[in-house]
């Protein structure tokens, strides 16, 4: 969603979901981008099978929703169409392809974060109604189907990225007057916050993943008002991260997750076109490779992984579109 413009989106059209279903299923080879002292480089790597298929579309047309994934169900929750920031929680079986809803979270709210611990949801932060920025966090019980209004995070800010890291829940970067390098780490067992090492490039809407003992965080959106392909590395007990290798596309706002040992980032944004490139990161060799393109392009959709899959929902064609959709679009590596 882009939260600097005043454009408001609207359904998506049945064509572009058609559109989705006919891109399905692709085949590609995979090229590992390597970028190093001499520069940068793309070369050719060996044939491997990667693809897109689609899922049944959710039940809410929308942007800037946040999802989390307890056992084989992910909760899509939050979000803002063409009239309002939302308190919908619309629940997706990953093993039926079905949806169904879930109690609504007490505060609407769009540009929200969220991660699950423990069979926990939490959604963190966001806007509310009127844009203004919030630090509500409020946790979702799917068996009770309860909400709780937890400690609220130490700044207000929306568009931050969350990834659960040995047990706690870190929040990245995010915005309010301006983009924040701040990091925030979540304890769910004593409902407590604190800080860990700031970024070195602040930013919003950035790809987010907890990969063995290291915290990687690439793309987002900067203080140039600009996307970014920097990328940066935190290993557990350092107090200072570390550039790596850039992204192969500039980008912010799209779908990803750590994977399996890499980081997954798809879609999003470059100046306002909306993306389709897929690209995954390995923080043991610090390369990045492309992958199968999205079918659609996804601004400002929802993440989260069930078995391995990346499951990307909703969003936005493009930053400044007037639609919402409603897709559901899954990543096999």
């Amino acid at each position: 969603m882009s939260r600097f413009s005043n454009n408001r989106p609207v359904l998506a059209s049945a064509a572009l979901v058609a559109l989705l279903a006919a891109g399905c299923g692709d085949q590609t080879h995979l090229l590992p981008y390597v970028h190093g002292a001499q520069g940068s480089a793309l070369h050719r790597a060996s044939t491997a099978v990667n693809s897109w298929t689609s899922g049944a579309p959710d039940l809410t047309a929308r942007h800037g929703m946040a999802a989390a994934a307890v056992g084989s169900n992910i909760y899509v929750i939050g979000g803002e169409n063409h009239s309002a920031v939302l308190s919908k929680n619309d629940i997706y079986d990953t093993s039926t392809n079905t949806w169904s809803t879930g109690a609504p979270m007490p505060t609407p709210r769009g540009g929200v974060a969220a991660a699950a611990v423990n069979g926990i949801v939490y959604v963190i932060g966001g806007f509310l109604k009127g844009n203004a920025s919030t630090n509500i966090v409020q946790a979702y019980n799917p068996v009770s189907n309860t909400w709780t209004t937890m400690a609220p995070e130490p700044v207000s800010a929306f568009q931050q990225d969350a990834t659960v890291f040995n047990g706690d829940i870190y929040v990245v970067g995010g915005v309010n007057v301006t983009r924040l390098s701040d990091v925030f780490v979540y304890d769910p067992s004593t409902n407590a916050w604190s800080m860990a090492p700031s970024l070195l490039l602040a930013r919003q809407s950035a790809f987010v993943g907890a990969i063995g003992s290291d915290l990687v965080v690439a793309g987002g959106y900067t203080n140039k008002n600009a996307a970014t392909a920097e990328s940066e590395i935190l290993a557990v007990g350092s107090k200072v991260w570390h550039p790596r290798h850039s992204m192969p596309e500039k980008t912010t706002a799209g779908c990803g997750a750590a994977i399996n040992g890499l980081l997954y980032a798809a879609g999003g944004f470059k100046s306002n076109a909306g993306l389709t490139q897929t690209e995954s990161y390995d923080p043991t060799t610090n390369v990045w490779t492309v992958l199968a393109p999205m079918p659609v392009a996804q601004v400002y959709p929802a993440s989260a992984t069930v078995n391995g899959q990346l499951y990307c929902f909703d969003g936005q064609p493009q930053n400044v579109s007037k639609m919402a959709l409603n897709i559901t679009q899954i990543y096999t590596p």
